[in-house]
């Protein structure tokens, strides 16, 4: 059983917290974001003790979207195999779930700055192994209510996972509370990762460098603040820390753990699993704390292109 949630009690016996994390525009987003976020922890069953692979999270994404739209579609043929009106021109679509989740640029505003609307929603994992599987449904949009999304959950029971031949039963599902912001702690770090970045032939790297973390992580925060109608810090900071993050913070061992393939659109994706050091300068000690302190938070709101399809997740503990 690979359980992400007892390695993070493992990771913080022992630590000491140093206090709050220095004020900036940016974390205080990305606090406001966290806090702001619902999220369903959901149980499964899964059939003949099956096992799941790497990245088994984008097949329940699929899986919730059939389920949601077949829920909430007034269009929808009984069979479930077409629509008899589209989602861009529907009537209903500004109050159906569907499109708000799994397609908001059909039915809302160009974002400022001509942002791409992501998908606010994304599936964490939290544990699985031999007939079972649980992950966490975040839901970043104020106007879907859980009670919606939950519907749709429970109706994924009897339904099979994508290509895997597995299929699935939901044992449970229930709100939990916000995650508590982690404290600021001595500015160093080990990263857990499931990541899409190519690892070279050797083996040598496996995440992109730290300045990468801090554009992808706050670009992120953007895109979902935008979204809500949030304040957004002006550009110039986010550009002075990620020439900060290129200065003060570097990786040190890599811990790679599996490589897989995964085929999406048709497109084949390699990616790797595993762990690495993120270190900080001890030069600028407050600094690199801070920064590793941003990574941290947007962690959580996941960092990366595919994050919303279950893919690219990475945990940090500091």
């Amino acid at each position: 059983m690979i359980d992400f949630e007892m390695m993070d009690q493992e990771m913080d016996r022992g630590m000491v917290s140093l206090g709050a994390a220095p004020a900036s525009p940016w974390r205080d987003l990305l606090a406001e974001l966290v806090s702001g976020t619902r999220t369903l922890r959901v149980e499964l069953a899964l059939q003949d003790d099956a096992c799941l692979p790497a990245l088994w999270t984008t097949k329940v994404e699929g899986l919730f979207g059939r389920s949601l739209e077949q829920a909430h579609c007034a269009y929808l043929s009984p069979d479930g195999s077409q629509r008899t009106q589209d989602c861009a021109s529907c009537p209903l679509r500004l109050e159906c779930a569907y499109p708000r989740l799994y397609d908001p640029g059909l039915i809302l505003p160009p974002l400022p700055g001509g942002f791409e609307r992501a998908r606010p929603l994304r599936f964490v994992p939290v544990a699985w192994g031999p007939g079972s599987a649980i992950f966490d449904l975040q839901i970043f949009d104020p106007a879907v209510s859980c009670g919606e999304v939950e519907q749709a959950v429970w109706s994924m029971s009897g339904h099979w996972l994508g290509m895997l031949g597995v299929a699935v039963e939901v044992i449970s599902c229930g709100l939990r509370l916000s995650p508590e912001l982690i404290p600021w702690r001595e500015p160093g770090a080990l990263v857990q990762f499931v990541t899409l970045s190519s690892a070279h032939e050797q083996g040598r790297e496996a995440l992109p460098e730290p300045f990468s973390l801090v554009r992808a992580s706050l670009r992120r925060a953007e895109n979902l603040a935008l979204q809500q109608g949030l304040v957004v810090p002006p550009a110039s900071l986010r550009h002075d820390l990620e020439d900060e993050a290129s200065s003060v913070l570097k990786l040190g061992r890599l811990d790679l753990r599996e490589g897989f393939q995964l085929r999406q659109r048709s497109v084949p994706l390699r990616g790797v699993t595993g762990r690495a050091e993120l270190l900080g300068s001890v030069h600028e000690p407050e600094r690199a704390a801070a920064l590793i302190d941003l990574i941290n938070l947007a962690g959580q709101l996941g960092i990366g292109r595919f994050t919303h399809f279950g893919a690219g997740q990475l945990r940090l503990w500091v």
